[in-house]
């Protein structure tokens, strides 16, 4: 850092400064040591007034060392009062700014506006606001610095306060010459910074005054241009210019057209090189952006040499994606408005001719041969449209060129128009409808634009030719644009961050529609600022939608309008889809590798979620001019509420939470509930999902899950007992028949062996032997396949070893038998003997 620098946002603190504030500090801290203590009497003050005189002064023998910390502290305030480099620069370029500025102003004469184009009224006005934020800047600077010598004139008032209470003091003691002598150093010391700070304090004062001047002269040069702005644009249905006719047999122009190119040419230079001096960071940041996408751009070249097989609806993008320099320029050139937005127009003008050379090997790959031409031909128009607003400056041959313009405009049209119909057989309706009245309206407003330059509304038909072809030329761009984008996500998403992250690889087809969305929209939109800009439109539409957003309702005692509704909207919206990207990338890659118990990461996922989701709503209310504090009053009267009716509401609420910090219930696990059986699939903050086996989804509320009998089959884990119930008959070896139930069951890989399968005797039945099989199986998903299983099993192993398992046996005791029914039995059974 150099001494005696400016407090700015680019400048630190002065070390020398820094340094003179510290020791000053030190130095009245030293000078509190010598003094007395508050009401302590010493031997020098014999009164109260005397005591008073020298309680500032410095004791005889502290006077060397104090004398050595003070010249120390008045070197480095005068070293921080060197002019900064910033002051300096800003000393030298007044009286050249004050010149140009009055050039400037004689330029902005109301009288000399008149006749202008609205193009060059506006330049005008970019011109004053850049003065406007050079002045803004500079007097930051200034103010900046005239603090900071405030601050070094009172640590010089302080340290001469001091010194002369030494001195009076002294004349009353008996001190040695050389002491008086030091005193008397210190204090020409001080008067010299004095001095010195005097000067630079004057000179601060004298720019700030200047400053002040020129400030005055900028905002009123901008009130007049603005009026004028005004005044033309209702004016633009008025004859500026003679009728063509009379214009070319009148010599108004008392200067050649070579002269008129000459000067515009030397005019144009000037502003790009005041531009340039004015713009070093800017410009520095725009070229590293043009490197930056172009290493970026040729690292993703490789990746979309392959989509040509892999997908074809990728083949324009990857056809931009393989010219690297070209797609760089555009991109670059396409930010130029946000890295200059006070850009003069001769520099946009530059930016638009240029962006003609990326899209030259960029739409080959993006058009259809058949469209080529015609958009070649657009470009070419609009191209030399703006190099005669570059080159060109003289009326009439400006009106030419316009001329010649439309007509070629014109007859373009109309053969894209002739063809119409076979167009529509080759490219997609869904687009080409827009197209067809777009050009029919461009075909009407050229032929508007020729008549109006011929009746002399050389303004109006200015607007809407460029109108027209900026239209054209915009739309071919942001279509270049939109495939190059749409191949840089495409790239990132398959082969960038899905390759270790896993929330991209599992939602990139969601991603990459909906990033594509937003990108279309965008361009959508962007082309539409275009044109209307074009068309000097724009300023007076933004002027209605801010009424309208600003609009205010009264809503009892709040103010309410349609900007803080849609703030309230945008916001919220913005928060859900943020809350979900945050849950998504969560669940999928940070909690997977936590070592954390079972649950943990879904109840960490939700929470987050519900934070995030509150956070965004506290922020969506105070985007919509909401007063937090009342939230008290919303407060209350929810809670009345509850007491009316949301009692359920709250009990579920709060029995989720419950069930997200407890975990009793956990996604995954398998519940009865009620007679439900099902699997639990997600835990919400009012009810849960459970989806059953049959692929049922039931919306259990959290209440139930609480406060109900619940059984989770799967908390601990997910073992299941089963058991498989046989009954063999009468007289067979009880001994035998487990064994073969015990191998059975063994047999299965299933089928766990700790604990081991077992079976037992149960009982005598009616008519058979009753056995139960019990054994345990980690497959609690499919333990029923695992028990049909093993009773196949157990049938087999019976039926080898010869072991019948018998049917129900009835005894049936009839105790009266009507006639008929008795002499049938005794028929049949006579008939069986």
């Amino acid at each position: 850092m150099k001494a005696g620098s400016v407090i700015t946002p680019s400048e630190k603190l002065p070390r020398g400064h820094g340094c003179a504030l510290a020791l000053t500090l030190c130095f009245l801290l030293s000078l509190g040591h010598t003094m007395p203590a508050w009401g302590q009497e010493t031997p020098e003050a014999a009164d109260t007034t005397q005591a008073d005189t020298t309680s500032a002064a410095i004791r005889a023998t502290q006077i060397a060392r104090s004398a050595e910390n003070a010249t120390a502290i008045l070197l480095q305030i005068r070293s921080a009062l060197e002019p900064s480099s910033a002051v300096l620069t800003i000393d030298s370029s007044l009286a050249e700014s004050s010149e140009s500025l009055e050039q400037l102003r004689q330029r902005s004469d109301t009288s000399r506006m008149i006749g202008i184009s609205l193009r060059a009224i506006d330049d005008l006005n970019v011109q004053w606001r850049n003065r406007e934020v050079q002045l803004t800047r500079w007097r930051e600077v200034l103010e900046a610095r005239s603090s900071e010598l405030d601050t070094a004139r009172d640590s010089l008032e302080s340290i001469r306060s001091a010194w002369e209470s030494t001195a009076e003091s002294a004349a009353d003691q008996d001190l040695p010459p050389a002491t008086i002598e030091t005193i008397q150093s210190v204090l020409e010391h001080v008067s010299g910074v004095e001095n010195t700070l005097g000067e630079r304090r004057q000179r601060i004062l004298t720019l700030l005054s200047q400053v002040s001047q020129s400030s005055s002269i900028v905002a009123q040069a901008q009130v007049d241009v603005a009026t004028a702005y005004g005044s033309a644009r209702r004016r633009i249905l008025t004859p500026d210019s003679p009728p063509l006719w009379r214009g070319l047999r009148s010599r108004t122009d008392s200067l050649s057209l070579i002269q008129h190119l000459r000067d515009s040419w030397e005019q144009k230079t000037a502003s790009l090189r005041e531009f340039s001096s004015r713009q070093h960071q800017p410009i520095i940041a725009y070229v590293v952006l043009f490197v930056l996408l172009l290493i970026g751009l040729v690292g993703l070249r490789r990746s979309s040499r392959r989509w040509g097989v892999d997908d074809a609806a990728l083949q324009a993008s990857a056809h931009i994606l393989s010219r690297p320099v070209s797609t760089a320029l555009l991109l670059t050139l396409a930010s130029t408005r946000l890295f200059f937005p006070l850009a003069p127009t001769v520099v946009v003008n530059v930016a638009q001719v240029l962006w003609i050379i990326p899209l030259l090997r960029l739409i080959p790959g993006v058009l259809d041969p058949t469209m080529r031409l015609s958009a070649f031909g657009a470009l070419a128009l609009w191209e030399f449209l703006k190099v005669g607003d570059l080159l060109i400056d003289q009326p009439l041959a400006m009106r030419g060129v316009l001329l010649l313009i439309c007509a070629l405009a014109l007859a373009g049209l109309a053969v894209l128009l002739k063809r119409n119909s076979w167009l529509r057989q080759h490219y997609p309706v869904k687009w080409w409808w827009a197209v067809v009245p777009i050009a029919r309206l461009g075909l009407f407003w050229m032929a508007v634009s020729i008549l109006a330059n011929v009746l002399g509304f050389v303004r109006l038909s200015w607007i809407l030719t460029e109108g027209v072809l900026t239209a054209g030329a915009a739309a071919l761009g942001i279509i270049v644009l939109v495939k190059a984008i749409d191949g840089i996500v495409a790239v990132l998403l398959k082969r960038g961050p899905a390759r270790w992250l896993r929330s991209v690889g599992y939602s990139s087809g969601v991603l990459s529609r909906r990033i594509s969305g937003i990108v279309h929209a965008g361009a959508l939109a962007l082309w539409f600022f275009a044109v209307l800009r074009a068309f000097e439109i724009i300023d007076p539409i933004l002027h209605t939608i801010v009424l309208v957003l600003g609009r205010e309702w009264a809503l009892g005692s709040w103010q309410i309008s349609l900007g803080d509704i849609l703030a309230f909207v945008l916001t919220l919206w913005l928060a859900i889809w943020i809350s979900r990207g945050i849950r998504l990338l969560l669940r999928e890659d940070v909690l997977p590798k936590m070592d954390l118990p079972r649950g943990v990461p879904t109840t960490i996922s939700a929470l987050v979620h519900y934070f995030v989701l509150i956070v965004g709503f506290l922020f969506a209310a105070g985007a919509a001019g909401f007063d937090l504090s009342s939230i008290t009053l919303l407060a209350g009267a929810f809670g009345v509420g509850i007491g009316f009716g949301l009692q359920n509401i709250v009990n579920n609420f709060i029995s989720g939470l419950i069930l997200m910090f407890e975990r009793p219930i956990q996604i995954g696990d398998t519940i009865e509930v009620d007679g439900l059986i099902g699997e639990v699939r997600q835990i919400g903050i009012r009810a849960s999902t459970v989806r059953t086996f049959e692929c049922a989804e039931v919306i259990v509320p959290n209440g139930d899950l609480i406060s109900g009998r619940v059984i989770n089959w799967t908390l601990s884990d997910k073992l299941r007992r089963v058991e498989v119930p046989v009954g063999v008959k009468y007289g067979t070896d009880p001994k035998q028949v487990l064994e073969i139930l015990v191998a059975a069951a063994k047999q299965h890989d299933d089928v766990l062996e700790n604990p081991e399968p077992y079976a037992l005797f149960v009982e005598f039945g009616d008519s058979s032997l009753n056995f139960v099989l019990r054994f345990w199986t980690s497959n609690f998903d499919f333990w029923r396949r695992v028990m049909s299983d093993v009773t196949v099993a157990v049938n087999s192993e019976l039926a080898s070893a010869g072991i019948e398992i018998p049917f129900p046996q009835r005894d049936l005791h009839l105790k009266s038998v009507e006639e008929p029914a008795a002499r049938a039995l005794k028929d049949k059974s006579t008939a069986k003997k």
